[in-house]
């Protein structure tokens, strides 16, 4: 099972994780995607999906109030963003120990660590992002190691210890 969680928005480029999606069922039919998020695309984005033939694989959840539960469901997580700052879902994801297949916007490929905790790709890349989704789906060893090493990053560069002291440390230094 495949899955995003964000707002459902243009800058998140669904459209291509929906034609990615079919690239990935025509060679893997067991494949699932779940959508869990809220927005101005909803519409739109159950039209492509259902003209793709896709509703059977395809759920989309509205708001999701438990991340955690929502990230049991799931075994890889997947941002198509064309446009990005650096998503909470994606260190969420990471810290749940999912490996993770992101497009190269804003500070997604400062955090994914390219081949070891999951795998970068262009933006707007259906077909780049359908081969990285079936490489890790087709292997178990590499979602457990992609799994782990996202789970390390998060714990060694983004706990709020640590970002509390780079921040403390910033502001040392801009006053003083």
């Amino acid at each position: 099972t495949v899955g995003f969680l964000g707002r459902l928005h243009k800058q998140k480029n669904l459209t291509i994780l929906l034609k990615a999606i079919e690239l990935v069922y025509k060679e893997n039919r067991r494949i699932k995607l779940l959508i869990g998020g809220q927005g101005p695309e909803k519409e739109k984005l159950l039209k492509i999906a259902n003209n793709l033939n896709l509703m059977h694989t395809v759920t989309f959840i509205d708001y999701v109030s438990d991340v955690v539960n929502f990230f049991t469901q799931i075994d890889i997580f997947v941002l198509s963003s064309i446009i990005e700052g650096h998503p909470l879902a994606l260190l969420e994801a990471m810290a749940s120990g999912l490996p993770c297949v992101a497009t190269d916007a804003g500070g997604i490929s400062e955090t994914i660590i390219n081949g070891e905790s999951g795998f970068v790709v262009e933006k707007s890349n259906p077909l780049q992002l359908a081969n990285r989704i079936v490489e890790i789906a087709n292997n178990f060893l590499l979602i457990q190691e992609m799994g782990r090493k996202g789970r390390e990053i998060v714990e060694e560069k983004f706990d709020s210890k640590i970002i509390a002291q780079k921040h403390h440390f910033l502001y040392k230094n801009l006053i003083g």
